[in-house]
């Protein structure tokens, strides 16, 4: 985990792992946070699993994101992936259409 990323970007990692504990008991990176997480900072709190994504939460996540200057994407082969943010609303667009159950929970 965390390789090639920078310091900014790993501690932008490690809260959406921490919502992903926490929303999931322990699972460390569940499917789709990083999409769910990105939404809830439009939408505002939302549930999630067995808790919430919090209003703090997504203060402090437009927070990491902006110091990364990144969103982050797990891939099966890379991991943990930063997406620049200028480039990350077209990859969560591409995602939702390709996925309607996207952010279901």
């Amino acid at each position: 985990m965390h390789q090639n990323l920078t310091p900014a970007q790993r501690q932008l990692s490690d809260y959406l792992s921490g919502i992903s504990q926490r929303c999931f008991h322990g699972a460390e990176w569940i499917m789709n946070v990083e999409y769910v997480a990105w939404d809830a900072l439009s939408s505002g709190p939302r549930s999630f699993g067995w808790s919430r994504i919090t209003a703090e939460d997504t203060q402090e996540l437009r927070r990491l994101a902006r110091a990364a200057g990144a969103w982050l994407l797990f891939d099966e082969v890379t991991r943990e992936t930063a997406v620049p943010l200028a480039q990350w609303p077209a990859v969560f667009e591409e995602a939702q259409r390709r996925n309607r159950e996207l952010l279901d929970e």
